[in-house]
């Protein structure tokens, strides 16, 4: 069985050995391999976690950066992972697995993300997919010796014990 680690929503880490995770079912049963834990096996409901680490880093053959998309998941812990990731994604009903990888292409590490702990997932082109914004241009120029338009002032009420009065904004 390969060994994964569980990443919780609380931040805790727990390695273990699991079969297949295809994110099929909505819990994952593992064997605790921590070693000095009372810990024999466990039944984790992917809600409770936050990803999973599948595989430790590996390096592969080079990849152009064309070949490559870029993903960032928002996590509903505000947490935000932008990454490089192969073109192909596998998953489940309950969840997406991404290969992550360098910019280069050169390493590489396999991690599992269940629906139940992100906000959203994007593909982007770019990094800075938001933008920013053009500078706008002033609508209207004032004409030479002309004053520039003011509001006007507005009446306030004031209440004085019982009556109203009538007060101007000076």
């Amino acid at each position: 069985m390969p060994e994964v680690h569980l990443t919780f929503l609380d931040g805790e880490m727990v390695p273990v050995e699991t079969e297949l995770i295809d994110f099929g079912h909505p819990v994952i049963k593992a064997q605790a391999i921590q070693p000095g834990s009372n810990n024999e096996e466990l039944t984790v409901p992917l809600s409770s976690l936050k990803y999973i680490v599948m595989s430790a880093i590996e390096n592969e053959p080079g990849a152009d950066a064309v070949e490559l998309g870029q993903v960032v998941i928002h996590f509903s812990d505000h947490e935000v992972l932008r990454a490089y990731t192969g073109r192909e994604t596998l998953g489940g009903p309950y969840g997406v697995i991404y290969n992550l990888m360098e910019a280069g292409g050169v390493s590489q590490r396999r991690i599992g993300v269940p629906y139940t702990a992100v906000k959203s997932i994007f593909k982007v082109k770019h990094w800075d997919g938001r933008g920013k914004a053009s500078p706008k241009r002033a609508k209207a120029k004032l004409a030479p010796g002309k004053p520039a338009a003011t509001k006007p002032v507005a009446k306030k009420a004031a209440v004085n014990i019982g009556r109203a009065r009538k007060t101007t904004a000076r």
